[in-house]
C-alpha cells in the first residue's frame, strides 16, 4: 500500500513502520506486547505535521494515542486500506457497490 500511496500523492513523504509480531522466533510468547515498544522507537518525538494512517485493529487506540502525545494526528482507516487495494475484506463491504470499491483502488494490478 505505500507504494500505491506514494505514487498516487507524489507530493507527500510516506513513511511504512514495519510492525513485529508478539510470538518469539523461539515460538513462545512475551508477557506483554514488546511489538508496541518496537513500533514506538521508530516513531519520531516530534509529529507535529503528521498525519498517521493507523491499520492495527485491537492496539489503534495505543497508535492513536502516541500520536497524539506527539502532536500529530492519527486516523484509524482499519479495513479501509483493504479497499484501497481493492480487495472486499469485511462483511460490510459487501453494502458497497463493487464499481465504488474500484473507485476507490488505488493499487495497480
Amino acid at each position: 500500500m505505500i507504494e500505491a500511496l506514494r505514487k498516487k500523492y507524489r507530493n507527500c513523504q510516506f513513511q511504512s513502520i514495519i510492525v513485529g509480531k508478539w510470538r518469539s522466533p523461539s515460538g513462545s510468547t512475551h508477557a506483554e506486547p514488546v511489538f508496541l515498544y518496537e513500533v514506538e522507537a521508530q516513531l519520531p518525538e516530534d509529529m507535529s505535521g503528521c498525519l498517521y494512517l493507523i491499520g492495527a485493529g485491537v492496539w489503534t487506540e495505543f497508535h492513536c494515542t502516541l500520536a497524539k502525545q506527539r502532536g500529530g494526528v492519527a486516523i484509524d482507516v482499519g479495513s479501509d486500506f483493504d479497499l484501497l487495494a481493492g480487495v472486499s475484506s469485511r462483511p460490510v463491504h459487501e453494502r458497497i457497490s463493487g464499481s465504488l470499491i474500484n473507485n476507490l483502488k488505488i493499487t495497480s494490478d
